[in-house]
Parts: structure tokens; sequence; C-alpha cells
């Protein structure tokens, strides 16, 4: 059975891998300054994902991966118009309400 944690990384990618693929075609159809930048960030955002599934328990690596990556998103997606943004922040909102008190002082930032 997974975890909450596993649950929401997995929804996350779910959400970002179809939307990465859709961009990717859309290239095709002269789009591409506008969407690589959505593009790119959305990749940077799940590129590691896959090796925090792996625990079922909130680690130091989530931590880092919410304040570094996650933070990115929530700063940049908006503007730049990323279409899975609103539910992707939402799925952050939860892994941050995840973080132990025991790693919190970790976090370098509060979340969206």
């Amino acid at each position: 059975m997974l975890s909450e944690k596993q649950t929401i990384y997995l929804r996350i990618l779910e959400l970002t891998l179809p939307h990465a693929r859709n961009v990717e075609a859309s290239r095709m159809h002269g789009d591409m300054l506008e969407a690589n930048a959505g593009l790119l960030l959305e990749l940077e955002l799940i590129h590691n994902l896959p090796q925090h599934c792996q625990w079922p328990e909130v680690r130091r690596e989530d931590v880092f991966w919410l304040s570094s990556e996650a933070r990115e998103y929530v700063e940049k997606g908006d503007k730049l118009g990323v279409a899975t943004y609103t539910h992707v922040c939402r799925a952050i909102s939860q892994l941050l309400s995840l973080v132990p008190s025991s790693l919190r002082e970790d976090l370098e930032w509060p979340g969206p």
C-alpha cells in the first residue's frame, strides 16, 4: 500500500507527464518559445520524483525537493502559464503539510 506522500508524488507525475508530452507535441505547431519555458519548469519539478517515491515517509530529501524544485515551480509556474499549475500547487501544499516537525526547520520556505 502506498503512503500519502507516495500517492501525492505519483499524482504530480500524472499531472505533469501528459502535459509535458502534449507541450512537446505542440512544438511542431510553432509554439516553441513559450512552450519550452513551461516544459522545462515542469521537467525540473519532476526529474527526481521517482527516487522520492521509494520511501513512504517524508525524508530530508523530500524537504530539499520542496525547498528547491517545488519552490521554483510555485514561484514561476503561474507566470509561465503552466496548465497544471493550480493542481500541482495543491499537491505541493499537501506534501508540505506532511513534513514532520523534526524536519520543518529545514524547509526554506513556507509554501504556496
